[in-house]
């Protein structure tokens, strides 16, 4: 009971110290970088696209990634004092393109996006790759000012949703979103209908099911 009154202390205590770290560097907003990564079979160089300011940041707000998973990973610091704010690890259609045969005799470009939560001082950013050793490089290394003239501002068009499970906050779950691609707006009862029907085969399969 010792064991488990302190874990939940320990967690309680994170969390509280994520949403302080919250309200100091980041705003309720996201900050969207659009990238290109580079390339072919032994080479990799990326390049900021264009950055976008959208209205809410849906992600969690654990910002520091405890697992390092990903061939790649994105690093936001404090400009001023080079304090980890954000990192995140993530995979790409590129770094599977690079084992194709293609890869071997020619250069092609992808474009990437990120997102993190939107700063409200400068910070910089940095894109790193993991070798083969398991160890990260450096790829790319910016400074971002949140009041840059150039960062595009998004706004987000009111559109009809419908939810279908809910097992919690966002914060805490993973969000599944079925968009209806194809479908007149004739038949969205069809489509709420096939939703519905695959929500309810996915979450009968294991491991979904558990």
């Amino acid at each position: 009971m010792k064991y488990f009154l302190l874990i939940v202390f320990f967690i309680a205590f994170h969390q509280q110290f994520t949403n302080a770290q919250t309200n100091t560097h980041f705003t309720n907003e996201a900050l969207r970088i659009d990238f290109t990564l580079s390339g072919n079979a032994t080479n990799t160089q990326a390049a900021i696209f264009e950055l976008k300011k959208e209205p809410y940041w849906g992600g969690s707000p654990m910002h520091q990634d405890a697992f390092d998973y990903g061939e790649f990973k994105i690093i936001v610091r404090d400009s001023t004092n080079n304090e980890i704010l954000f990192s995140r690890g993530f995979c790409t259609l590129f770094e599977e393109w690079q084992t194709t045969d293609e890869a071997q005799s020619i250069y092609k470009s992808f474009q990437q996006s990120i997102r993190c939560p939107f700063p409200k001082e400068k910070i910089s950013v940095c894109i790193e790759r993991r070798g083969k050793n398991g160890k990260f490089h450096e790829l790319l290394n910016t400074k971002i000012n949140p009041a840059d003239y150039a960062i595009i501002h998004t706004s987000i068009k009111d559109i009809s949703t419908m939810k279908t499970l809910d097992n919690g906050s966002s914060n805490e779950c993973v969000d599944i979103v079925f968009i209806g691609d194809g479908y007149t707006e004739e038949q969205m009862n069809k489509f709420h209908e096939d939703v519905q029907r695959m929500t309810d085969f996915f979450f009968s399969q294991a491991p979904f099911n558990e």
